[in-house]
């Protein structure tokens, strides 16, 4: 599945594609921005990777179309998270941006670089899980994530 860098992504949906920012959806024969990702923004990543938050899940992965790895794990500084089954949602400003957890292994394998308003939002990001992260879900995503994020939030229902 390809998207280009902020444009909307209507894999969700097309009910949630207006809030929804496609960030490193690739495939072979679209071209792609390359360039070193900085270390403090490869850090707060694979952070937000270790455990992200989905409002849904699909069954099967994705496998690298840049190349032949058929793994289903990257590792960075000895952290190893899951690629190619889930997916990460970053807040941004009225929208959350949304990468496919396989996006770590083009950074690190095919020198991928996302654009630079998704690095600063990716070090901006509260802590995953928080009670922060999810009511920055609330007042960015589409109302169905906003739905199943308020469950995550103390006081609510």
């Amino acid at each position: 599945m390809h998207y280009d860098d902020l444009t909307s992504c209507i894999y969700f949906g097309p009910e949630a594609a207006e809030k929804l920012t496609a960030i490193g959806w690739l495939e072979a024969e679209h071209p792609y921005t390359r360039a070193t990702v900085s270390a403090p923004v490869l850090d707060k990543l694979f952070e937000l990777l270790t455990k992200p938050w989905n409002a849904s899940y699909f069954m099967g992965y994705h496998d690298c179309a840049l190349c032949d790895y058929d793994r289903w794990d990257v590792t960075y500084k000895n952290q190893c998270i899951s690629a190619g089954n889930l997916n990460l949602f970053v807040p941004g400003d009225g929208f959350l941006y949304v990468m496919p957890s396989l996006a770590a292994h083009y950074i690190l394998a095919h020198g991928y670089a996302p654009p630079r308003e998704f690095c600063d939002a990716v070090l901006r990001c509260p802590p995953m899980g928080s009670e922060d992260y999810f009511r920055a879900i609330v007042a960015n995503g589409p109302p169905r994530y906003a739905e199943f994020a308020r469950k995550h939030l103390v006081g609510s229902a």
